[in-house]
C-alpha cells in the first residue's frame, strides 16, 4: 500500500463488495426462496412419483440408492421427519426383493405407493390392501412400511420432533491433533499453492492469480472428490470462458446500452443457474460457468474488448487444477474407496445394532441408511480416480450389503420380529461386528460358522432369518 489513505479506502470498499451481494442474496431468498419444508415435500413427492413409475413400467434395480441420496439430507428440513424415515425404511426393504420382481408384486407395490401419494397430497385414498395378499417376508415388511408411511402423511398435524439436547459446538474436530490426515491435507494444499505461486511469479504472469483461488476451491479430502471437482471446474471454466469470448468478439460491439448488457448476463446466468440446480454431482459446474463468464466479460467499467484477461483467468484455472491433481495423487493419496470402506463398516455396525436390539430400531436403521448413502456417493466418486491409486483388497460388495440391510430390515420388522429366533439373530449380529472391524482394517472378513440355512419353507419369520443368513454368507465369500 502506498499510504494509509489508500489502505483505508480499499478496506471500506471491500466492506461494500462483501455486504452488498450478501444483503441482496438474503433479500431475494426471503422474497422468492422456497421454505426448507417445501423443498423436503417436493423431494419426497419426486421419490414416490418416480418409484410408482418404475414399479409400473420397469425394474427398480439401481434406483434405490439414488432415491436414498435424495431423502437423507431432507430429514433435517422436513416438518415430518418420521415420514421420511418410514420411506427410507421402505426403500431399504425393497433391496431384499429379487432382482426381477414378479409383475403381480410390482402391481401391488405400485398400489401401495399410490396410496402414500394420495395421503401426501391430501386426496381421497384407499387404506385397504389390494386384492393380492402379501405372502413373502419382503412383501409383509414392505406392506407394513408403506402403511406406516401413509399414516404419517394422513396426519392432520405434523408430529412434534422430540426434544434433544444439542451438542455444544467445538472449534476443532475431536481428532484434530491425533489424525495425521488433517495436517497432511493442509500440507498438500500449501504445497500446491506454493507451486502455482512460483510458476506465475517466475513467468511474470500475474494474470494467473486465479490458480491460487482454484487450489482453495478444489482441495477436498480424497483423490476421487478432488478429480471430480476438478472435472466440473475445468468443464465450467471452458464453457463460461467460451461464452465470454464469443460475446466479446461477436455481441458486445453491437451493444450501446447497459440494458442490453444486463439482458446478456441474465441469459447466461439463467443457463448457469439451471445447471447449478441440477444433481449435486453436477451443480458446481454451473457456478463455474457463471464465474468464468462474469470474470471474462465484466473486466472493467467499460465494455470488454481484450481477450487477454479472459485467457489468463482460464489458464490460471487449468494450472491450479493440474497442480492439485498431481500433488493430491502423489503425496499421501487418500482414495475415495477408503471412504467407501469406512461407510460400509458403519453400515455393518448399524445392521448389527439393529439385530441385537430391535427395540431401538429407529436409530439403528437411520444409521444404516446414512452409511449406505455415503457409500453410494463415494463409490461414484471413486470412478474419477481411474488408475491413480493402488487397488483396494478385501472390500465387501456394496450391493451385497444393501441386500443384507434389506434382509435385516425385513427380519426385524413387525410382526416378523416377534417370531424370530433371538439367539440366532444375536449370533449374526456378533459376526457383523467382527466383519465391520475387518472392513475398517482392510483385512479379510471372518468366516461364517455353519452353513447358511435354506430359505424355502417355514414360517415367514423363519424364512426371513434364513434369507438374512444367506445374505451374510454371500458377503463373507464375495469380499475381494
Amino acid at each position: 500500500m502506498p499510504n494509509p489513505e489508500a489502505y483505508t479506502r480499499l478496506t471500506l470498499w471491500l466492506w461494500v463488495v462483501v455486504v452488498v451481494p450478501v444483503a441482496v442474496t438474503m433479500l431475494i431468498n426471503l422474497l422468492f426462496g422456497p421454505a426448507a419444508s417445501a423443498v423436503a415435500d417436493r423431494g419426497v413427492r419426486k421419490v414416490l412419483t418416480d418409484l410408482e413409475a418404475v414399479l409400473t413400467s420397469g425394474e427398480i434395480a439401481g434406483r434405490l440408492g439414488e432415491w436414498r441420496a435424495i431423502l437423507v439430507p431432507l430429514t433435517e428440513k422436513s416438518r415430518n421427519p418420521p415420514a421420511i424415515h418410514r420411506l427410507l425404511d421402505a426403500l431399504v426393504i425393497l433391496e431384499a426383493y429379487p432382482a426381477s420382481i414378479p409383475p403381480l408384486e410390482r402391481a401391488r407395490l405400485s398400489y401401495l405407493v399410490r396410496g402414500c401419494l394420495g395421503a401426501l397430497e391430501r386426496r381421497n385414498f384407499v387404506t385397504e390392501a389390494p386384492p393380492e395378499t402379501a405372502s413373502t417376508p419382503e412383501a409383509l415388511a414392505a406392506t407394513r412400511a408403506f402403511a406406516e408411511l401413509q399414516r404419517e402423511f394422513s396426519r392432520t398435524q405434523a408430529p412434534q420432533p422430540a426434544h434433544t439436547e444439542k451438542k455444544p459446538r467445538q472449534l476443532f474436530v475431536p481428532d484434530a491433533l491425533s489424525n495425521p490426515a488433517h495436517w497432511q491435507f493442509a500440507l498438500k494444499t500449501t504445497i500446491a499453492i506454493m507451486i502455482v505461486y512460483s510458476v506465475y511469479t517466475m513467468l511474470d504472469w500475474p494474470g494467473l492469480l486465479t490458480s491460487i483461488v482454484t487450489v482453495f476451491f478444489v482441495a477436498l479430502g480424497s483423490v476421487g472428490e478432488t478429480v471430480h471437482k476438478l472435472t466440473l471446474r475445468i468443464s465450467g471454466a471452458i464453457i463460461g470462458g467460451l461464452l465470454a469470448g464469443l460475446s466479446i468478439v461477436f455481441i458486445l460491439p453491437h451493444f450501446d446500452d447497459i440494458g442490453q448488457l444486463c439482458a446478456l448476463t441474465a441469459v447466461v446466468a439463467l443457463f448457469a443457474g439451471w445447471v447449478t440446480t441440477s444433481s449435486e454431482r453436477l451443480s458446481y459446474a454451473g457456478m463455474q460457468i457463471a464465474l468464468a463468464f462474469f470474470m471474462g466479460l465484466l473486466q472493467t467499467y467499460s465494455p470488454a474488448t481484450d481477450l487477454t484477461v479472459l485467457r489468463d483467468r482460464v489458464v490460471g484455472i487449468l494450472l491450479g487444477n493440474v497442480v492439485m491433481t498431481l500433488v493430491f495423487s502423489g503425496l499421501w493419496p487418500e482414495s475415495a474407496i477408503t471412504r467407501v470402506r469406512g461407510a460400509l463398516a458403519d453400515a455393518l455396525r448399524g445392521i448389527a445394532a439393529l439385530l441385537r436390539s430391535p427395540q431401538n430400531a429407529a436409530t439403528s436403521r437411520l444409521q444404516t441408511v446414512e452409511a449406505l448413502a455415503r457409500a453410494d456417493n463415494f463409490k461414484a466418486l471413486s470412478r474419477f480416480e481411474i488408475e491413480m491409486l493402488p487397488r483396494q483388497t478385501h472390500l465387501p460388495d456394496l450391493h451385497g450389503i444393501e441386500r443384507l440391510a434389506g434382509a435385516a430390515f425385513v427380519a426385524t420388522s413387525d410382526p416378523l420380529a416377534r417370531d424370530v429366533n433371538v439367539h440366532t439373530v444375536a449370533a449374526l449380529g456378533a459376526w457383523l461386528d467382527r466383519a465391520a472391524d475387518a472392513t475398517t482394517e482392510g483385512s479379510a472378513l471372518p468366516s461364517v460358522g455353519g452353513d447358511a440355512a435354506t430359505a424355502e419353507s417355514g414360517t415367514a419369520a423363519q424364512v426371513a432369518v434364513s434369507k438374512l443368513s444367506v445374505e451374510i454368507e454371500h458377503i463373507a465369500t464375495s469380499a475381494q
